[in-house]
């Protein structure tokens, strides 16, 4: 009897579990003649959480709304024109990658949920170009969003790592409002900069920032403000794709910081303001013993700083 309940639980278990599918869209069929669908929605709808999409080349003039954890993948870039919203992510572990999403009414990409992969996609000519509205824990990565009204968008979105985007001549390249994210990689990342290898924290290329580099590393000398709540301690002198990654930290699913310091004088004049936590950068050698005085007073304030606030992170408004 026992093994007869055993077989039965065990049947049961394999018929609720079935494997990740791939679905695959084309618009016209000539690119990938035996495609599922040749709308993206259609896909969508038919889909199942945990199935990926693979969306082939083309124009695709619709409004995409996420309502399940999908990987949605653009081979080559298919454009994205939606009437309202390019794609809407509303279900949390989606992972969107390899879009061209443009002339959207409101936003290119609207993230409506926690827990989401937006990566190497172009984002442009929309009145928002990432928009994230009580959202985080999102990872936004090698994006280049350009030419939009607003660049990145964020209302109550708090808790997101954004690094290595390039953000570049939109009409306001960033508004955040209530707001506290981590605008630089999760951790160290080893990478090759004009024929040198490097190690350090990189973050975000900024076009209206003042682009000075006098350590040579591709990190600005000074931080980018964003809105006065949050600042970006790491931008980059060029675009991202001047940056050659060896190897990057593995992402977590909730970010993992060192805590809150005052600033430092190793990393060339990069320093943290606000509340924010602010990693420490890697050294590099003063250039005089004035800097290292002023190194080790840094850590003494950071210190006695950590002290007061109990090991706490950041307080997230």
């Amino acid at each position: 009897m026992r093994r007869v309940f055993l077989t039965i639980i065990l049947l049961l278990v394999l018929t609720g579990t079935t494997a990740a599918r791939t679905l695959y869209v084309d618009d016209d069929l000539f690119d990938c003649p035996t495609a599922d669908f040749t709308r993206i929605q259609d896909a969508v709808n038919a889909a199942s959480s945990g199935d990926e999409i693979l969306v082939y080349p083309g124009v695709y003039f619709e409004d995409i709304v996420l309502d399940k954890s999908l990987t949605l993948r653009g081979v080559d870039h298919p454009t994205v024109n939606g009437k309202k919203n390019g794609i809407t992510v509303k279900a949390a572990g989606c992972h969107i990658e390899g879009f061209h999403i443009s002339f959207c009414e409101l936003a290119g990409l609207s993230i409506e949920s926690n827990g989401n992969v937006i990566a190497h996609n172009i984002i442009e000519k929309n009145k928002y170009g990432i928009k994230l509205q009580r959202s985080s824990e999102n990872f936004i990565r090698e994006n280049k969003v350009l030419s939009n009204h607003y660049g990145l968008y964020l209302c109550e979105a708090s808790k997101n790592y954004i690094y290595l985007n390039d953000i570049i001549n939109n009409t306001d390249n960033v508004y955040s409002c209530r707001s506290q994210n981590w605008w630089h990689s999760p951790g160290r990342v080893f990478y090759v900069y004009n024929g040198k290898t490097l190690e350090n924290y990189l973050a975000n290329y900024w076009s209206d920032h003042r682009h000075s580099d006098l350590d040579g590393d591709g990190i600005c000398d000074t931080i980018y403000l964003i809105d006065g709540e949050d600042e970006d301690y790491f931008p980059l002198v060029m675009p991202f794709e001047n940056y050659e990654i060896l190897s990057a930290p593995e992402i977590v699913p909730t970010p993992a910081i060192e805590e809150q310091q005052s600033g430092t004088a190793a990393g060339g004049g990069k320093e943290g303001r606000g509340d924010n936590p602010m990693p420490t950068p890697t050294a590099t050698p003063p250039a005089d013993g004035a800097l290292t005085i002023l190194a080790i007073l840094a850590l003494l304030i950071g210190r006695r700083r950590r002290s007061a606030l109990g090991g706490m992170p950041c307080r997230i408004m």
